[in-house]
């Protein structure tokens, strides 16, 4: 029963404070006009909903497959929905900021997260906070960009790798391989990725093989390249 109590009240504490980035985004997205380049981006993405996935115009090299999801409201509400007040919130371009919001959301749940494994309870309520009121997370999540899909995306990579690297199975190594797939559709730049990754938990290793397994461990770590390649082709 204790125990319950105590989950419970970690459980409603991160409900707060997920609560709070939410709400600041919301009440921050109102106050902001639309940046240069997020037209661009909405306009890509709602490009790819009708099927046309061709890159084109001044921003055409930084459109990416994940600027689909802002525009997902607008094209449910103008596919499904007749003349109302909710068709006209989906279709606002306010709205399309939401979805980077809540995306953002999901990024303060796996720093939480990964945080506590890593740390513990206290340390992962203060991993959220730094999180929430950090300047450059807050301005980012507010925008029609590719910006905080790269952070979580990256974020994500280097989780599901930490785990892989505590646990050598075949599940840790394939979602190590899909979350480095995945992030290949968030920005061009997150491509240094795959350097990263291998460098990462080469190091990683390297103290544990010595320098005599040198060349048993490079031998491992290109089964582990093809392996996030095919991660990488099975998401493009």
């Amino acid at each position: 029963m204790i125990g319950n109590i105590h989950w419970n009240k970690i459980f409603v504490a991160q409900v707060i404070l997920l609560s709070l980035c939410f709400m600041l985004g919301i009440l921050s997205v109102q106050e902001i006009s639309t940046t240069y380049d997020e037209s661009f981006h909405y306009a890509y993405g709602s490009q790819m909903l009708h099927g046309n996935t061709e890159r084109t115009g001044v921003f055409g090299d930084s459109n990416m497959p994940f600027l689909a999801f802002n525009a997902l409201p607008g094209r449910f509400a103008e596919m499904l929905l007749p003349e109302s007040p909710l068709k006209h919130f989906l279709m606002e371009f306010n709205t399309a900021r939401y979805v980077t919001i809540v995306f953002s959301i999901l990024i303060a749940i796996l720093v939480f997260h990964w945080s506590r494994s890593l740390y513990g309870i206290v340390p992962a309520f203060v991993s959220i906070l730094l999180y929430t009121f950090d300047p450059n997370i807050i301005a980012h999540s507010q925008l029609v960009t590719t910006d905080i899909y790269a952070a979580g995306t990256t974020t994500l990579v280097f989780c599901c790798l930490w785990r892989f690297a505590h646990n050598r199975n075949l599940i840790n190594g394939l979602l190590s391989a899909l979350a480095l797939g995945i992030s290949q559709l968030a920005k061009y730049s997150t491509v240094v990725l795959f350097p990263l990754a291998m460098s990462s938990i080469f190091l990683y290793d390297l103290p544990l093989g010595g320098i005599k397994k040198i060349k048993q461990l490079i031998v491992r770590y290109v089964g582990y390249f093809l392996c996030g390649i095919c991660g990488d082709y099975v998401d493009s």
